[in-house]
């Protein structure tokens, strides 16, 4: 057999009881991504819309921005460069990877090769926290002053959305290996 003729010829073929059992235990990997995708969602639009941190200026000002009202902020002071990648990191690829979640937990099974998850992979590694929290230390050392900054629900729901993308992904992951896999000889 050629390569060409392995690759046409699809995941392995289960016969049986195994074979609806599998597609129970795929169809529930599915679900359960679809449910953490979709809180992912959730928490990623508060997270962009809550303030992230609150900046207290000599006990009088307070500052609480949104991710966005940094990204606003970085603009206005002309820090181009560091609002487009707050911008492409912190906002684009997470809606690219929330996206790309919701489309593959929601495919059939012969429409989500291994692939599929690679490329999702590449996603995640690129959708960056810690960029966020570079914005917050530079928009917090913007402040002239005595200040002192705390987090706000902002950052933890940014979080949450990090953490329940990453779940998604791995229960995906786990469901297409486990479709995909070389069964044993019984």
């Amino acid at each position: 057999m050629t390569m060409e003729q392995i690759h046409d010829a699809g995941p392995p073929v289960r016969a049986g009881r195994q074979a609806r059992a599998f597609a129970g235990g795929e169809a529930i990997a599915r679900l359960v991504a679809a449910l953490f995708t979709m809180a992912g969602w959730v928490l990623f639009v508060a997270g962009v819309l809550l303030p992230v941190v609150a900046v207290r200026r000599l006990q009088f000002w307070t500052d609480e921005p949104s991710l966005l009202a940094i990204i606003a902020s970085l603009l206005e002071s002309s820090d181009y460069f560091l609002a487009a990648v707050v911008l492409t990191f912190s906002i684009i690829f997470p809606t690219l990877k929330l996206g790309y979640l919701s489309l593959i937990s929601a495919a059939g099974p012969s429409a989500t090769p291994q692939i599929a998850i690679d490329h999702m992979g590449w996603l995640g590694r690129w959708s960056m926290m810690d960029v966020l929290l570079v914005a917050i230390a530079v928009f917090a050392a913007k402040t002239t002053g005595f200040a002192s900054a705390l987090s706000q629900p902002g950052v933890w729901a940014y979080g949450g959305a990090v953490i329940c993308s990453a779940i998604a992904a791995e229960v995906l992951k786990y469901g297409i290996r486990r479709r995909t896999a070389p069964q044993a000889a019984s």
